[in-house]
């Protein structure tokens, strides 16, 4: 399974028409259109600041899939000791990431 590559952005001025929402959005390579990604509002949160924080993490997840990728691809790599349990968690996150679990 395969994710809309990123990076990914938040668009910086939510929707005039529903002010607590947030789009997630992509510019394909070319730059010339704009994919989006996801919306986020304060629609099913209890607490009116949590969207935009959401917005964020959900914006950054390519990155961060990315580099959890490269530093397990390190770790193995390179034989540095980490004990196995953060190593494993990561293995499933990626896994998760990428539909596989």
């Amino acid at each position: 399974m395969a994710h809309t590559p990123g990076p990914w952005s938040v668009n910086p001025q939510p929707d005039p028409t529903a002010p607590r929402y947030a789009t997630i959005y992509v510019k394909p390579g070319d730059h010339t259109t704009v994919d989006h990604v996801a919306q986020v509002g304060d629609h099913l949160t209890k607490h009116s600041g949590d969207w935009q924080a959401n917005a964020h993490l959900i914006a950054s997840a390519p990155e961060l899939l990315f580099a959890l990728k490269d530093l397990v691809g390190a770790v193995y790599e390179h034989g540095t000791f980490i004990p196995n349990k953060p190593v494993d968690q990561a293995n499933r996150i990626i896994r998760k990431a990428e539909g596989r679990e």
